[in-house]
């Protein structure tokens, strides 16, 4: 026997409604439509072309599924619960995360699997600092390229904060790890540097390459990341991908990096009233 499913005329639904047997809510534009899909029950979400994004993954021989409830939490976490003891929790969207992270959500090391629960994402663009939501990256390749970019501004934020007697830490240093172009890397150290941030190498060093070693060696750029005045450089122009970063140092001098984040050659140019001079 073939069975139907209704499709309520709304995206959104509200306190004191539900979704009963086989009705659905589906998106605005028709991408997505959320319900109990026969014949396992499990709660799934369908693209427009039907497609699963996400679902409870249950068995259809749980004794649960006839009782459960889903609650969708204040804090954004979906919840499928025994509906005859709501402190049994049977699946939650915290502990499956996939492009989306929120405040409350669980990183895990699963024992079981001997495998660390990774976060996918659909984008590259990252969201303001305001936001409590935080979209992830592409690939996992990309992690360390999201980390260094998604630091910074943060970090930019609490500049005042900044003295000797207290360090902004950027986290340690992702030079030498594999998955960033040298010219990237010496991008990441100079930014370290320049806000003052302890520099804790993050790789082996007993398999450090050459241009890992000389790059971590530089004198010069160590000299502006232990400067004796100790004040946070920040950025002071942002042209596209073009950025100007300039912080003081002792003796009435100024570090300065001229920054390309986009993908092509570019020339950079910055004036003296840029840098307070």
């Amino acid at each position: 026997m073939e069975i139907t499913h209704v499709v309520i005329a709304a995206d959104t639904i509200s306190s004191g409604q539900s979704l009963i047997g086989s009705q659905t809510l589906v998106s605005k534009d028709g991408n997505f439509e959320l319900g109990f899909f026969t014949p396992d029950g499990n709660l799934v979400v369908l693209d427009k072309a039907e497609t699963q994004v996400s679902s409870t993954n249950l068995s259809s021989n749980s004794k649960w599924l006839i009782s459960s409830q889903v609650v969708l939490g204040d804090d954004g976490n979906l919840v499928l619960r025994n509906g005859l003891n709501e402190s049994n929790v049977i699946w939650q969207s915290f502990n499956h995360p996939a492009d989306t992270w929120l405040p409350g959500g669980k990183l895990r090391f699963e024992k079981k699997t001997n495998k660390s629960q990774l976060l996918h994402g659909e984008t590259q663009k990252i969201l303001p600092m305001e936001s409590f939501l935080y979209r992830l990256i592409k690939t996992e390749q990309e992690t360390q390229q999201w980390n260094v970019f998604w630091i910074q501004p943060r970090q930019q934020c609490n500049r005042k904060y900044a003295s000797p007697s207290g360090w902004n830490d950027l986290n340690m240093l992702e030079v030498g790890n594999g998955g960033m172009s040298t010219k990237e890397y010496r991008s990441h150290f100079s930014i370290w540097a320049i806000f003052k941030s302890p520099l804790i190498l993050g790789c082996d060093v007993r398999s450090m390459d050459k241009d890992t070693f000389t790059l971590l060696s530089n004198k010069e750029v160590i000299v502006v990341n232990q400067d004796k005045l100790g004040i946070q450089g920040k950025k002071v122009k942002k042209t596209g991908d073009l950025e100007v970063w300039a912080g003081p140092l002792s003796g009435n001098r100024v570090a300065l990096i001229l920054r390309n984040r986009g993908s092509s050659e570019a020339s950079i140019s910055t004036k003296f009233c840029d840098l307070g001079l």
